[in-house]
């Protein structure tokens, strides 16, 4: 069985060609809104894939979906409201095609093909930009009420230093994103630094640098604690920029959630970094796909 898995950011479109939950063709084509579809369909010829031979299509796409009409509700990056991507897509290809935010699709990928292989349940923080991620209960993808559950950087009172983007006072995400990481960083340090510039010193148990983390990724420990006994997953699964310092990262987080945790609780709940990088948005386009058509 062989799926196509469409990742469409901002910038570039990543694609992937899957079989047997591996990715055996990979490429990138630049996004350009006017012309989306038609490129997507064009790069299927220039990379020799026969959509006659493919059983299944999924895409990841930033912003509100209705992944069950497959119509894109907002979608600010790429200047989309209320469009109907599944059928415009699928009138152009002839063949049924699914959707889902890229987020979601992150977590999924990660699920399927990942660190979370091996779980049934799991909660995915994807740290980037922003702070995303995604639920899966029981091998179910959760969306909530209005499609919004996962959107983990927001909401609560989990600092009173940072204003959001979002516009409320006290989320997560203005500490816990690479930005209010390198926010922290600066503050402390008083010096500007990438996350990827400092990798050394984190790893050395610089004092300044690991101050700087534990106060950017508080506010992620308290919110991990309150998943781990509100929904009781089976892992915590860490992904985005700042996971690829790896294991030390997980683990300056274990011990921040520890604090803040029962003991017995938090024992069962391991925090792992995620396997699949940047390919979990194509994987887990698949992956809803292959479970939806």
């Amino acid at each position: 069985m062989k799926i196509i898995g469409i990742d469409i950011g901002g910038s570039s479109i990543k694609i992937g060609l899957i079989k047997n939950k591996r990715i055996i063709k990979k490429y990138y084509i630049p996004t350009n809104k006017k012309t989306l579809l038609d490129d997507i369909i064009k790069s299927f010829d220039d990379n020799k894939i026969n959509l006659k031979n493919i059983n299944s299509i999924g895409c990841a796409i930033p912003g509100f979906i209705n992944h069950k009409k497959g119509i894109i509700t907002l979608s600010g990056n790429l200047d989309w409201k209320n469009f109907n991507f599944k059928k415009k897509f699928e009138d152009k290809i002839k063949k049924k095609i699914s959707i889902i935010n890229d987020a979601n699709a992150a977590a999924y990928g990660e699920y399927w093909a990942g660190a979370g292989e091996k779980y049934n349940s799991i909660v995915f923080y994807t740290i980037g930009t922003g702070v995303g991620g995604g639920i899966i209960i029981n091998d179910k993808l959760i969306f909530g009420s209005n499609g919004y559950a996962g959107e983990l950087g927001h909401g609560g009172n989990f600092q009173n230093e940072r204003k959001c983007s979002c516009g409320l006072n006290n989320c997560l995400e203005p500490f816990a994103s690479a930005v209010g990481i390198e926010k922290s960083i600066k503050e402390i340090t008083k010096k500007n630094q990438k996350i990827i510039n400092v990798v050394d010193k984190f790893l050395k148990n610089d004092k300044l640098i690991l101050k700087a983390f534990r106060k950017s990724l508080k506010p992620l420990a308290t919110h991990i604690s309150i998943m781990e006994t509100a929904i009781n997953p089976d892992a915590i699964i860490i992904g985005g920029g700042p996971s690829n310092i790896g294991k030390p990262f997980a683990k300056l987080i274990n011990s921040l959630v520890k604090e803040k945790q029962l003991d017995f609780i938090h024992k069962k709940t391991p925090i792992l970094i995620a396997k699949t990088k940047n390919d979990a948005g194509i994987l887990g386009a698949a992956y809803w796909a292959l479970k939806n058509n």
